[in-house]
């Protein structure tokens, strides 16, 4: 895992990715090993319309998490991950790919 933007901030609003970050993290996970055709999990909103805005430089899947969701909790309070319903979603993914 790993952000997209390199700006450090708690309130992923104020970051911003481009696609030179899309660029240098795609080139970041060639040097590692990565295949390219790995399916990328984005978690949350800001990430995955980044990567979804360059899909021409990727040549895997995108899917997203959300990130502090309702989606992600099995009771609509605030605050934490439904860590099962998480790992249920992931699963998904990796049986899809």
């Amino acid at each position: 895992m790993t952000d997209v933007s390199d700006e450090i901030d708690s309130n992923s609003s104020k970051a911003t990715a481009t696609e030179d970050h899309v660029e240098r993290l795609i080139k970041h996970l060639a040097e590692v090993g990565i295949s390219n055709t790995a399916t990328l999990i984005a978690i949350g909103s800001q990430p995955y319309r980044i990567l979804e805005a360059n899909k021409d430089l990727i040549h895997g899947n995108i899917e997203r998490v959300l990130h502090y969701s309702v989606q992600n909790r099995d009771n609509g309070k605030g605050g934490y991950w439904d860590t099962d319903k998480v790992n249920q979603l992931l699963q998904q993914i990796s049986k899809e790919d």
